[in-house]
């Protein structure tokens, strides 16, 4: 294998991935570039795709495919606002890169690629002395239902790999702290039905959003009850966060829709709160239409801090803290469907889905440095 091969840094990688708009979709633009990337350098892919031009791609570098495996894992799609962030340009300025993407989370991805080809490059010895291989992930459809990571059950030649990964560095931005822990997630949609009639005579008809307000209500009542419960990631969260009813002033409605926002703490069952929203929404009217869009549960990290996989990179990463995510991630399925214990450890913090969206410099580095760091202890 030819030794001292070019490839860009980390800085010139980030903006080449910034400017691939994957925006709502459109991953396998990213994944073609990483996989031409890639494949100079020894590795093999496996893929599983979601939907035309979704594409989950992952890609393997390993001494005998008997190898335990450390996986590196990151998703391609971004949230809308790809032009509004100016993201084709991938501005450097103020030692920070600006465009969507750059800090959720292609920068990142970026990072774990380069520390990943520089241990390559520097690797001297045969492979065949190595007990240990790489695994990089690359996903599609995190921003919207994680739907990428959740169908790999369905492809054998993955899950046959997934039983030889030992842990999963999940390159989230956490201004690269190590993060052991996030909320769960789940969606509802709920449309109540009413009964059309001219406003003069509002008693003869049923009005939909007097059904929504009495729902509303509720909801509000029981926001108050989960502010009982603790949790190291703070109380659960609930939202309503549209609402769409009628068609005109003088017309009584005969429908209106509302959708729910849910954050759960470890602790709490998505399933048992999915019963309670769908009975309080058909205590008001029995025709009501519930949909449950699409749950992500709660993720702790077995033995949290005192965990021997965290407490070894903690150590080795500077004493790095621990501390747990508001949001949620790739974790849980990582976990939960594949029992892949996951540390989530990124460049940036809360400059994800913003305008202007950025990650700096210093901070890319740092995560070189720190993926090194773990690929030569593990390897």
């Amino acid at each position: 294998m030819q030794k001292n091969r070019p490839f860009p840094d980390v800085v010139t990688l980030s903006q080449q991935f910034v400017r691939i708009e994957t925006e709502n979709g459109h991953e396998d633009r990213m994944g073609n570039v990483i996989e031409n990337l890639l494949k100079p350098f020894g590795f093999q892919f496996l893929r599983y795709e979601l939907a035309p031009g979704r594409t989950n791609l992952f890609a393997l570098w390993e001494p005998h495919n008997t190898a335990q495996l450390i996986l590196f894992s990151g998703h391609m799609d971004t949230v809308p606002g790809y032009k509004v962030n100016k993201s084709d340009l991938a501005e450097l300025k103020d030692n920070k890169i600006f465009g969507r993407g750059t800090c959720d989370m292609k920068g990142g991805i970026a990072a774990f690629i380069v520390a990943s080809l520089q241990f390559i490059e520097n690797f001297k010895k045969s492979m065949m002395e190595l007990k240990k291989g790489i695994l990089l992930g690359f996903t599609v459809d995190e921003e919207a239902t994680c739907k990428g990571v959740d169908i790999l059950q369905d492809s054998s030649e993955i899950m046959e790999l997934f039983k030889r990964v030992s842990f999963c560095i999940l390159a989230e931005p956490t201004m690269m702290g190590l993060y052991i822990a996030h909320k769960g997630i789940n969606s509802y949609k709920v449309i109540f039905h009413g009964k059309a009639v001219h406003s003069s005579v509002p008693d003869q008809g049923k009005n939909a959003i007097y059904f929504a307000a009495d729902y509303i209500s509720k909801i509000r009542e029981y926001f108050q009850e989960l502010q009982e419960i603790q949790s190291p990631l703070g109380k659960p969260k609930l939202s309503v966060g549209t609402i769409q009813g009628g068609t005109a002033t003088n017309i009584v409605p005969n429908q209106c829709e509302l959708t729910i926002d849910r954050r759960y703490v470890p602790g709490e069952d998505p399933r048992v709160d999915e019963i309670r929203f769908k009975k309080m929404a058909e205590d008001i009217d029995q025709s009501v239409q519930f949909e449950s869009l699409g749950v992500g549960w709660p993720y702790y990290l077995p033995e949290g801090e005192k965990n021997p996989i965290v407490q070894k990179l903690s150590s080795l990463l500077d004493n790095v803290p621990c501390s747990y995510m508001a949001a949620y991630t790739e974790a849980d399925i990582y976990y939960r469907k594949y029992k892949i214990p996951t540390i989530i450890l990124g460049p940036g913090g809360n400059q994800a889905h913003k305008t202007p969206e950025y990650v700096s410099i210093d901070q890319l580095h740092k995560a070189v440095e720190y993926y090194k760091r773990i690929i030569n202890e593990f390897l």
